[in-house]
């Protein structure tokens, strides 16, 4: 049986997306007013979605992110991954 559609999952392996995605994370919510590294972030986000973060922050913050924030986040992200992903070596 011939498949509908492959996935490939290049993360990790050709390129490193979490690196950049980490940096523009933690800055976005340093903004917010939770103070966060690029570790920290990677840390506690590593593998969520947006969608999935949005609660979270919003109790650690104790109030509700402002309207349009994880469209804002999601364009912020695919500039930052357009020019910073570099591969990795080998």
């Amino acid at each position: 049986m011939r498949p509908e559609l492959i996935i490939f999952d290049c993360d990790g392996v050709l390129v490193d997306s979490e690196s950049v995605a980490s940096a523009v994370i933690a800055q976005n919510l340093t903004d917010l007013g939770w103070k966060m590294d690029a570790k920290a972030a990677m840390g506690v986000f590593l593998g969520m979605s947006i969608i999935d973060m949005q609660p979270m922050i919003e109790r650690h913050l104790g109030r509700a992110l402002p309207s349009g924030w994880r469209q804002a986040l999601a364009e912020t992200l695919r500039v930052a991954l357009s020019q910073a992903v570099r591969p990795i070596d080998g």
